[in-house]
């Protein structure tokens, strides 16, 4: 819990909650406008999706229901749309505003290797789901050391989970780095930081469903804005492993100035 407390803290820097609140406030109109294009790029995966959903239920049950969640997340988490929505978002967690041309430039340049990891991460999800359901027929005395195998590869596909999320986010914010330098980065911070990858990652996917309950934000926000969240909060995580600078605390304290009182006085902001 002290980690996490500090991660999040308010005192003394701006926090991730005000920055992503912010930086979902000062481009909302552009996130709906991509989340609706996110969605009908992204239909054949949610169809799909849902096809295999259906299928291992009915096969392995409850194990099935937990391992075509993680396989359809890690999917739609790397496909290409998505990659294109968290290069976005990235740049407004810099507070940067690329135009339609780089963001074009961004869904053609990661198109197929968004096309081959997608299907890659379902693959790999689906083989830890099948090992879990294996093991647990092991039969007699064998039985606890099945139970214990399963248990090994559900973390398995939490940990995995936790890498597609940094590789995801990692291919987007640099458009010159290559898959094999993304997985690295993804491994070190998924293991490196684990608890704070699972509170990232976590947030991100509750924001997400929570969002996609209300039904009227799954056209218009249900990705767009989740991604902002973990676009903002992978940038603050990232500053743990820069070299401090002279000022650079300051200067990440002003960074973002604004408060909930601008939200309702617009006209006394000071940017």
């Amino acid at each position: 819990m002290g980690s996490l407390a500090e991660y999040v803290r308010v005192r003394g820097k701006a926090c991730v909650l005000r920055k992503f609140l912010w930086n979902t406030y000062d481009h909302l109109g552009t996130c709906v406008v991509l989340n609706i294009l996110w969605l009908v790029v992204s239909t054949p995966w949610i169809a799909t999706g849902y096809l295999l959903l259906v299928v291992f239920v009915r096969w392995l049950g409850v194990l099935g229901l937990v391992t075509s969640i993680v396989a359809g997340v890690a999917a739609l988490w790397v496909n290409p749309a998505s990659l294109a929505l968290l290069a976005a978002a990235s740049e407004w967690a810099r507070y940067r505003t690329p135009d339609r041309a780089e963001l074009w430039a961004a869904f053609r340049r990661r198109f197929v290797v968004g096309l081959w990891l997608s299907a890659t991460a379902f693959g790999a999800a689906v083989v830890l789901g099948v090992n879990s359901a294996f093991y647990l027929q092991f039969p007699g005395v064998l039985r606890w050391v099945g139970f214990l195998l399963a248990g090994v590869m559900l973390w398995a596909q939490v940990a995995f989970l936790g890498v597609v999320f940094h590789l995801g986010l990692a291919l987007a914010r640099d458009r010159e780095l290559s898959t094999g330098q993304g997985l690295r980065q993804a491994l070190y911070l998924a293991l490196k930081l684990p608890a704070h990858s699972l509170a990232l990652g976590g947030g991100t996917l509750f924001l997400a469903a929570m969002l996609s309950l209300t039904q009227i934000g799954i056209p218009f926000v249900a990705m767009s804005v989740p991604t902002v969240f973990a676009a903002t909060g992978e940038r603050e995580l990232l500053k743990r492993f820069r070299t401090p600078q002279p000022g650079q605390e300051e200067a990440d304290r002003l960074e973002e100035v604004r408060s909930l009182r601008d939200l309702f006085r617009p006209w006394d902001m000071g940017r």
